[in-house]
């Protein structure tokens, strides 16, 4: 895991490294670039100092499902991250063991 330099998220912030988004279909057919969806999960990369300081039971390193459209888009280093709040994200994900997870479009 990459370790982030010179930003450090305020208050009650998260730094997420979303997931690379699918650009194939299941049967292996090639998405265009206008129906490739933004990930909406990712891993924890940095979190402000009232998370540390809290019981919020999130950590660094923890892979999160977050909403949609929350928070913004940022370069750092020139990496792509999302800056979420805290109470944006829904759940932190688990697929060790038996355990999948999978999220269903019903658009």
């Amino acid at each position: 895991m990459t370790e982030i330099t010179g930003f450090t998220p305020l208050f009650e912030r998260v730094l997420i490294k979303p997931d690379e988004p699918e650009k194939l279909t299941e049967t292996g057919i090639i998405l265009p670039a206008s129906s490739i969806k933004r990930p909406n999960t990712g891993t924890i990369m940095a979190v402000g100092h009232l998370i540390s300081d809290s019981k919020v039971p999130i950590k660094i390193g923890d892979h999160v499902l977050y909403l949609r459209y929350s928070g913004f888009d940022t370069v750092i280093n020139g990496e792509n991250y999302h800056l979420v709040m805290v109470n944006d994200l829904v759940g932190i994900i688990d697929n060790s063991g038996s355990n999948t997870f999978e999220l269903k479009d019903y658009s």
